[in-house]
């Protein structure tokens, strides 16, 4: 289970501790919000977000579950592919955490596309960034990679402007960011 990622399995544990941790964390952030007011201090419900890597994965996958909490993200190196914020591209169904056509089923509601629309998204990626979770059955079923493999590109770089398309189609309001003669890590930039 790569709960730091938000993946499949993730959504699907049912042991207490791990059950729904999307949900935990709009739980602890809502008790901040509480205990803080409490005292003075009045926050916005909606959130600042940003991760790299597993947790670029686990923030692009949050904001798809929970777009009305989210103000805005940065997502640095999502593991290989950002989940596309459709159930289908080019006739081809995705499922999650690829895309969107059963995140009813497994969270009990369907996707708010209006209100993801309104969240800033900042996807970046280096363009010599080999890291990739989509091979690892920690991060993707064999049949998802499968897919991956075939219709978006063998390795992040070659998926990142199908991704790109992808997002502008919806009309997100995302940018997507390729920096040149960067690893899988943060640059300055």
């Amino acid at each position: 289970i790569y709960t730091h990622a938000l993946d499949r399995d993730t959504l699907l544990i049912r042991e207490k501790e791990l059950e729904r941790i999307d949900l935990q964390l709009i739980s602890m952030v809502d008790g901040a919000i509480e205990k803080l007011s409490s005292t003075g201090v009045n926050l916005e419900r909606k959130i600042l977000m940003m991760g790299f890597s597993a947790s670029g994965m686990f923030v692009n996958r949050f904001a798809v579950l929970h777009p009305e909490r989210v103000q805005a993200a940065a997502i640095g190196s999502p593991g290989g592919w950002p989940i596309a914020p459709l159930k289908e591209w080019d006739g081809v169904k995705l499922r999650y955490p690829i895309g969107l056509r059963d995140v009813e089923e497994l969270v009990g509601r369907g996707f708010d596309i209006e209100s993801f629309k309104s969240v800033p998204l900042y996807f970046y990626l280096g363009d010599k960034d080999t890291n990739d979770s989509v091979p690892h059955i920690d991060g993707y079923d064999q049949k998802d990679k499968k897919l991956i493999f075939q219709h978006f590109g063998d390795t992040p770089v070659k998926r990142w402007p199908i991704a790109e398309e992808i997002y502008k189609s919806v009309g997100c309001s995302a940018q997507f960011v390729l920096y040149p003669g960067a690893g899988h890590f943060m640059t300055r930039e």
